[in-house]
């Protein structure tokens, strides 16, 4: 399904239906709040593991043995893999459960703390790990600094950190191109197009989309996910957002066999998409940002072929004062993507904004999650609360 602009007061009503209807597994708020900060804590810090030592990659490999077993051009066949894909995710997150609550027994955690206490703690650390684990907003930004730096040659300043501004500099881009291929050869780590002949202004484009909805997959999508479910809510989202990556393509080879695992990603990333298109919007500086971001999403993200892509996209495009979109090569052929936006396209000094605007995006909505979350077990509590109420007047009465 496909919309245009998201009221506030449609997701609003979408997420409070949601929490009818789902199971939330506890009312214990100390889990999301400091869980999840813990999390985006500790991928600020340490980014992604080496991929011999991430289990996001473990899986990607365990996936990748299970397609050339089970491969045939069959939604059905399909479908099996995306269930076998969630059943792992869940199965990972029972060991992780196991080893943590081993190790606490191991050290005495109970004695010293006292059950409860203990059980939390490991709860806690449980949903910081899972959530570390599914988060890589940092290493996004970091692959995305790197791309500007290799185009501006700017000598690694921009990976620092510290010369963003002059990233974004009036003369920027006649510094331009003095490593494109380097450029091209990372940006393979965060787009599935085809980079060889891309110039700089395409590579510049790609980042920016990439770093757009890659902003909703690395970090909106899993907060969102792990401040409802924990520790689970994080591992399934990561598993389906992988699955998604390796074989939700339109092309003929995954057309069929995708289709599951490209439905599931749309589904988990409608809301949180939704609520990141809110966010930056309310990040605009003024007024006439905001409709231009609004107008995007009215009159041309529809027209995008993901229903949350087109969205993220246009946000940013919106916000930044540029357009994104247009002729897309992949390796299985071209796409002619949308044009999103009103203005200049993307060039190499609107990387570093893009970069601040995910920040941006990501701390806002880390804060809004945890109030999800809180409110979520709130309302569970309340439920819980008032049934047992109920049933005891009701006993009472008899």
């Amino acid at each position: 399904m496909r919309i245009g602009e998201p009221s506030s007061g449609a997701v609003a009503s979408i997420v409070v239906t949601f929490f009818v209807v789902v199971r939330i597994e506890e009312p214990y708020s100390d889990r999301v709040v400091i869980g999840l900060s813990l999390a985006v804590g500790l991928d600020g810090l340490f980014g992604d593991p080496r991929s011999s030592i991430h289990p996001v990659a473990w899986f990607g490999g365990a996936m990748n043995s299970l397609e050339r077993k089970l491969f045939r051009d069959s939604r059905f066949l399909g479908a099996a893999y995306f269930v076998v894909g969630v059943c792992l995710a869940w199965i990972a997150t029972s060991i992780l459960k196991f080893a943590l609550f081993t190790l606490a027994s191991v050290i005495g955690l109970n004695r010293k703390l006292g059950s409860r206490l203990a059980e939390r703690v490991v709860g806690i650390a449980l949903t910081a790990l899972a959530g570390y684990l599914s988060l890589s907003g940092n290493s996004l930004r970091k692959i995305a600094r790197s791309i500007g730096d290799k185009l501006a040659g700017s000598n690694g300043d921009m990976l620092a950190g510290s010369n963003e501004d002059k990233l974004a500099g009036p003369n920027h881009d006649m510094l331009a191109g003095n490593d494109l291929e380097g450029a091209r050869a990372q940006l393979r780590s965060l787009v599935g197009r085809n980079s060889a002949e891309l110039s700089v202004s395409e590579v510049a484009r790609a980042t920016i989309e990439s770093l757009a909805e890659n902003s909703v997959d690395a970090t909106v999508a899993p907060l969102f996910w792990g401040a409802l479910y924990g520790a689970p809510g994080f591992m399934i989202y990561r598993a389906i957002n992988t699955m998604d990556a390796m074989v939700g393509y339109s092309n003929i080879r995954y057309r069929k066999f995708g289709w599951a695992s490209a439905r599931a990603d749309d589904v988990a990333n409608w809301l949180p998409a939704r609520i990141s298109y809110l966010i930056v919007k309310s990040l605009a500086g003024d007024s006439e940002v905001r409709e231009r971001i609004s107008k995007i999403a009215r009159t041309q993200s529809r027209d995008h072929p993901s229903p949350n892509g087109g969205l993220i996209e246009g946000a940013f495009a919106g916000a930044l004062g540029i357009t994104l979109g247009g002729t897309t090569i992949y390796p299985h052929g071209v796409e002619e993507r949308p044009i999103l936006g009103f203005g200049p396209a993307g060039q190499v000094r609107d990387i570093a904004l893009a970069i601040k605007l995910s920040r941006q995006l990501q701390q806002r909505a880390l804060v809004l999650c945890m109030s999800i979350g809180i409110f979520a077990r709130l309302f569970v509590y309340i439920c819980k609360y008032c049934g047992q109420a109920f049933s005891r007047i009701g006993q009472s009465n008899l």
